[in-house]
């Protein structure tokens, strides 16, 4: 025919009403496979649509026709509608009933069009509207696909697929006489939680348990029969504090059967816990022994501790803390840190109390000693506390210059112009830490004074000119010298 010579695509589609053709299956050389979506069971005198589909895997078409032989003694066939059509360009369909088969073509228009339905698509080719008759013969019925009347043909590349390249499969539709009154539901999934008692089609009633921090829910019906409907509104609903009924309406096929599922979705109030699970701190030791219900310690640290950190964990993982508690840094004496928790329902905190008492510094040593005059014996060491210095008798006061090895210590006594008596003078020098508890060091500084000398002897006796006479010595008293006459003076 006419179409055949433009390489037109054919599809050759069998339909029987009253008995299932074996369906045939292609292996490694299939390149085409036609299926169809249709209802699984129809009520006599209901319309329903049959779909149907190409899966292309090796070839590129771009046009079909089909035959479809139906029994008029079970089916009435209403519109053939195409669907692969309008955004492809200009199109060439035809949908005939003939008294006993279904005649569809369709083709691209013109001939020369490069247009095709790509390879490796799945089409939905066209919709076909059956209706079931009101004395049609009750059980199942198939539709099939005839392959060895079925052409696949490409108008551009002259291809055309033989029969064994073509891949078919059936659809099996049960005629009922009456609608269904199945208002059951096969399954109900549930967003969170989990239904109790368990999902049975009969049992009507159930709880689901969610906590606070879920604010939706979703219930998921499956219905048992595929013509009932479901009802409701059962997504993402807004759940309050406490109890939440969500119905799901099942409607039978037969519009007046009907049964209600309810599912109460219990949501938890927010949690009061506003306390601790422990509590742990950087150095030292907590002062009681960590509780929950304890909120006020304390932690004494060193003086060389000069930060401080908390590691607070929550007992509910909803509440949540506040604070500076983290490298904390510390004076010396009283440091407050406090951590806060806030409790999921958040009306509720309570606040942990650490009072942390830093020491003070222990350092009571000198670093340096020196004085005005003389010199220390032995020489200055931190560790060494008594030390010795003469001076003459002419030095009747002494000056000490103590320094303090640390910056907060305290350095007492009575060191600046001291008096000095003639023998041993004691002066002492007390170095305080900043730590109370720390004893002073007491440096002891003796100073010895000497004795006035009662010696009124020359150690020597010169003249400016003669010699003296006897030669001086300390023991003698008298001396002559014999001068000239020109010497005036002496």
């Amino acid at each position: 025919m006419n179409r055949l010579k433009r390489c037109i695509f054919v599809i050759i589609l069998m339909l029987s009403a009253m008995c299932a053709l074996p369906f045939a299956s292609a292996k490694a050389a299939t390149k085409a496979q036609i299926t169809f979506g249709a209802p699984t069971q129809v009520v006599r005198g209901e319309t329903f649509d049959v779909e149907v589909y190409m899966q292309l895997t090796d070839m590129e078409v771009t046009n079909y026709e089909i035959e479809i032989p139906y029994d008029p003694n079970v089916f009435t066939v209403g519109t053939i509608t195409p669907v692969f059509a309008g955004t492809h360009g200009d199109i060439d369909f035809d949908g005939k009933v003939r008294s006993t088969y279904i005649y569809v073509f369709y083709s691209f228009a013109p001939d020369d069009d490069t247009t095709v339905i790509p390879s490796g698509s799945k089409i939905h080719l066209f919709t076909v509207s059956l209706t079931a008759k009101t004395d049609a013969t009750l059980g199942d019925t198939q539709i099939a696909v005839d392959r060895s009347t079925a052409t696949i043909a490409n108008s551009v590349t002259d291809d055309e697929l033989r029969t064994s390249e073509i891949a078919v499969s059936a659809a099996t539709i049960k005629i009922v006489s009456d609608a269904s009154n199945d208002a059951n539901l096969k399954s109900l999934g549930v967003s969170e939680g989990t239904l109790s008692p368990a999902f049975d089609p009969e049992t009507i009633s159930y709880t689901v348990n969610v906590p606070y921090t879920t604010t939706k829910f979703t219930l998921t019906p499956v219905k048992n029969h595929e013509k009932a409907t479901v009802g409701g509104n059962y997504t993402n609903v807004a759940l309050n504090v406490g109890n939440n009924e969500i119905p799901v309406t099942v409607t039978a096929q037969n519009g007046t059967t009907v049964k209600v599922y309810t599912v109460n979705v219990v949501r938890a109030a927010a949690s009061t816990d506003a306390t601790l699970k422990s509590l742990v701190v950087s150095s030292g030791t907590l002062s009681p022994s960590f509780a929950s219900g304890t909120v006020n310690y304390t932690v004494t640290v060193p003086y060389t501790t000069t930060t401080f950190s908390i590691t607070p964990v929550v007992n509910h993982d909803k509440a949540t803390l506040s604070g500076s508690y983290t490298n904390v840094a510390l004076g010396v004496g009283d440091n407050t840190i406090t951590v806060t928790v806030k409790a999921q329902d958040t009306s509720v905190t309570k606040t942990y109390i650490v009072k942390v008492t830093r020491e003070g510094c222990t350092d009571n040593n000198l670093k340096g000693l020196s004085s005005n005059v003389g010199s220390l014996s032995p020489a200055f060491s931190s560790a060494v506390t008594e030390y010795t210095i003469n001076v003459p008798y002419e030095m009747d006061k002494i000056t000490l210059v103590p320094v303090k090895n640390h910056e907060t210590a305290n350095i007492e006594g009575s060191f600046i112009d001291r008096a000095l008596s003639i023998g041993s003078n004691v002066i002492e020098i007390k170095v305080k830490a900043q730590n109370k508890d720390t004893d002073p060091k007491i440096y002891k500084i003796t100073v010895v004074r000497a004795e006035p000398s009662d010696d009124a002897t020359l150690k020597e006796l010169g003249v400016s000119a003669g010699t003296l006479s006897p030669v001086f010595n300390a023991g003698t008293e008298v001396y002559y010298v014999t001068v000239p006459y020109t010497t005036t003076k002496i």
